[in-house]
């Protein structure tokens, strides 16, 4: 008996699977950045103090606008954005509620209370928390 060859050009199914590849790892990439941002903005929120709720609501409604709820930057003064690249997704959220930085960075005369930078020295952890999580999401989903 002979041995016989098949020779297959599977290319355009290597080109097919690198490509379902690519959009499933920018789909949990996405996917990741979005709810660690919204878990930052919830910890920025939570420390915001709150005497006149001006500052607060401008956080919230960047957390609104990064979850899809809202209108953000066209009726308030927060708003988020994710930025979608071909390797990159960045969030970019803004709170312009013009004493917000005093509150963040102290005065001679108030403490400063840190809200932002507190929030994001967390980033690392609720990275370690979420991406275990949605990793298990994501193969149930397959």
């Amino acid at each position: 008996m002979r041995n016989r060859l098949l020779a297959v050009d599977a290319t355009g199914l290597l080109r097919a699977l690198g490509d379902l590849r690519r959009r499933r790892a920018a789909r949990f990439r996405s996917r990741l950045v979005r709810e660690t941002a919204r878990e930052v903005l919830v910890h920025i929120v939570d420390r915001q103090p709150n005497e006149t709720g001006r500052a607060r609501r401008a956080w919230q409604a960047a957390l609104a606008a990064l979850s899809g709820e809202g209108l953000g930057s066209q009726e308030t003064e927060g708003d988020a954005e994710l930025v979608e690249r071909i390797t990159t997704t960045t969030v970019r959220i803004v709170n312009r509620v013009d004493y917000v930085r005093y509150v963040e960075y102290g005065t001679r005369r108030l403490a400063p209370r840190s809200m932002v930078r507190r929030s994001l020295a967390e980033t690392g952890a609720i990275l370690s928390r979420l991406a275990p999580a949605l990793v298990v999401e994501e193969l149930v989903r397959s």
